[in-house]
């Protein structure tokens, strides 16, 4: 299968740095696109060099053979690691994290003024004493 990168991803995958530069060079457009679309709040910078090392890894994963070309292979590929990486990253920072500088959770200052532990836990009792007295 012909496609236009094929010489450049053949030499890239042979160990070529010049040719896996040229090649991150050329797909340098796609990685941003990318990048803008689904990594979301990220580091622009620890993302590029993920994409990056994603892209030589697809160099080195991809199978001429599967007749898929490669840089649709890569777009998939890439768009699922960006997504996936950014994804971890919001479920680290949707955690309650401590931003005041005493130290405590931003959450915990919220006052819940109808709260009645001790009022809910007799009302509770009662409910069941009823329930166990009744037939």
């Amino acid at each position: 299968m012909n496609y236009k990168l094929k010489n450049l991803v053949e030499d890239a995958r042979d160990g070529s740095p010049t040719a896996q530069m040229e090649l991150l060079d050329r797909l340098k457009p796609l990685l941003l696109f990318t990048l803008k679309r689904y990594a979301w709040g990220m580091d622009w910078e620890e993302m590029m060099q993920e994409a990056s090392l994603e892209v030589l890894e697809a160099v080195r994963d991809y199978k001429e053979s599967t007749g898929v070309p490669f840089l649709a292979y890569l777009k998939h590929r890439l768009a699922f690691h960006i997504y996936n990486q950014s994804r971890k990253q919001r479920v680290i920072w949707s955690r309650n994290i401590a931003t005041e500088e005493d130290g405590q959770d931003p959450l915990d200052r919220i006052a819940d003024e109808s709260a009645d532990p001790p009022g809910d836990l007799l009302q509770r009792e009662q409910k069941t004493a009823v329930r166990s007295s009744s037939f």
